[in-house]
């Protein structure tokens, strides 16, 4: 989208909050509000044009994001495939290998929705990805939900939530 359009929709959503809130004048705070629902909107209408393995590669790990016991909201690479593996098992989807899973998960991080960076488990301990949300996992686990059959998946939140913070533990325990 060109600058003067991205000018017009920020200004325009603005002018509207303040509307809504019954303000004279358009504040700092509304253009910034503004921005953040520009933003949400872009990068939910970005996991739209997704195939369905990465949607159901970025659904495995928004969960693990979401649903955490632990502290900080990243995810290990092998948690998110187990999950994701999980989770294609569920809904009888193909099943890709944890290359191809990390690949995908990697991927999204050209598109702002999630940041990556190498971990190691120490001496011995070996070398994995590291994925963080730039926005929110869980509004992104709706967006990817209407869009696929993980509706089935949705519907089982108990159970994908206890899904995810075994492999946790499993994890942090090894």
């Amino acid at each position: 989208m060109c600058q003067p359009r991205k000018a017009i929709d920020l200004f325009r959503g603005a002018g509207d909050l303040a509307d809504e809130r019954g303000d004279e004048k358009v504040r700092e705070e509304h253009v910034r509000e503004s921005q953040e629902e520009i933003d949400k909107d872009r990068s939910l209408k970005l996991i739209e044009g997704l195939t369905t393995q990465k949607k159901i590669s970025l659904y495995a790990t928004a969960s693990v994001a979401h649903f955490s016991n632990w502290s900080g909201s990243s995810v290990p690479s092998p948690v998110g495939f187990k999950v994701y593996q999980w989770i294609t098992e569920e809904i009888d989807a193909d099943q890709m290998t944890r290359e191809t899973y990390v690949k995908y998960v990697k991927e999204l991080s050209t598109y702002g929705l999630i940041s990556t960076s190498r971990k190691s488990r120490g001496r011995g301990g070996g070398m994995y990805m590291e994925f963080t949300f730039t926005g929110d996992p869980e509004a992104m686990m709706s967006r990817i939900v209407d869009d696929t059959r993980l509706e089935a998946i949705a519907n089982q939140e108990d159970l994908l939530q206890s899904v995810v913070n075994a492999q946790l533990k499993e994890f942090h325990n090894q």
